[in-house]
């Protein structure tokens, strides 16, 4: 089923899935079994290791955290790269401008970042969209830290690309709300040990929010500052025959 949530304790991982399934506008649909999504693998069990590699076959782990936030080493069989899409300091002034407006503005707030994350995630999301477009037989799993903000942004991209409505994409984004609860407490920890606990931000909880609304402003920048996800792309530095290659990389027939 398209959307469907895994998360527990046995396997490690948590807001994971695999984004196909989803209907297309062109009667296809988002190729199952390609492209997996999930948060951070830092708590990833033998178990859960094993379920990757062995039952759904993930070659290949993009790892879109900075340095500071954990790392994970995996058995032989899965090679992971790790392609910072965020750098906490030199990010460091929109990053504290989100936190400091979810009190007032929590859309707002995450538009702040989301716009941020269109420029400064731009070459992680390359190599990823590169790595697509040339190994169309090899599945792959795309993960941040919740999973639901670098890797919610590049997959909102990537379905709205495949086709797919954006009441779907929209309700895959908000999938993570409800996949990253049993993280909150431990981040929520971390989140004020790295940004200082003298002066938490008002209303932290909000950070864990994946409500559609933030996921539909940041596509509307998308349309009005780029003029697509294609022009997207082609900021990017991908041509059309290169865009089109991975739209084609991401659908199958019915």
């Amino acid at each position: 089923m398209p959307g469907e949530l895994s998360f527990c304790e046995t396997y490690g991982l948590y807001n994971f899935r695999d984004i196909g399934g989803y209907p297309c506008s062109n009667g296809a649909v988002v190729r199952r079994g390609f492209i997996y999504r999930s948060a951070g693998l830092t708590q990833l069990t033998t178990l859960g290791e094993l379920l990757l590699r062995d039952e759904l076959g993930i070659k290949y782990i993009f790892d879109l955290r900075a340095s500071t936030e954990g790392s994970k080493t995996l058995t032989a069989g899965i090679i992971t790269q790790h392609v910072p899409a965020l750098d906490w300091e030199q990010s460091r002034q929109p990053i504290m401008d989100h936190f400091n407006s979810l009190a007032e503005d929590p859309i707002h707030a995450f538009l702040v970042v989301y716009e941020h994350l269109l420029i400064a995630s731009g070459p992680a999301f390359k190599t990823i969209l590169t790595f697509i477009k040339q190994h169309p037989g090899c599945p792959v799993l795309i993960h941040c830290d919740l999973g639901k903000d670098r890797t919610g942004i590049l997959i909102a991209l990537l379905l709205t690309l495949a086709g797919v409505s954006e009441e779907d994409v929209l309700e895959d984004y908000h999938l993570s709300e409800r996949g990253i609860e049993p993280l909150i407490a431990s981040k929520t920890a971390r989140l004020l040990r790295h940004i200082g606990p003298e002066q938490p931000p008002r209303k932290i909880e909000r950070h864990f929010w994946a409500h559609p609304d933030s996921m539909k402003a940041c596509l509307r920048v998308v349309d009005e500052v780029y003029g697509g996800v294609s022009g997207y792309f082609r900021f990017l530095g991908l041509n059309d025959t290169e865009i089109d290659c991975i739209r084609r990389r991401l659908v199958e027939a019915e």
